[in-house]
């Protein structure tokens, strides 16, 4: 029983971080495209840690999302498509 709450729960937190990063310009977030780069370069990962550490967002829900995201399969090493190696 306490499995399927989780696995239930895992899908709303899924849910609601695909419908809040719609106003990010990204559309619904599958495993197909998670890692894709938005109109300014980039992936849904890098706007919710964004969101985290300029925002000073530290609530729980911006946790919940970056774990979404990487359990959807977002690569933690993908750089923006701005980043310079100077």
């Amino acid at each position: 029983m306490k499995k399927i709450i989780r696995n239930i729960s895992l899908v709303f937190m899924l849910l609601a971080c695909s419908t809040i990063l719609l106003s990010g310009g990204f559309e619904e977030i599958t495993t197909d495209n998670v890692n894709n780069f938005d109109k300014e370069g980039y992936t849904p990962l890098m706007r919710v840690i964004n969101q985290y550490y300029y925002d000073h967002n530290d609530g729980p829900e911006v946790l919940q999302k970056i774990e979404s995201l990487l359990l959807l399969g977002a690569d933690p090493n993908i750089r923006s498509k701005n980043y310079r190696n100077d």
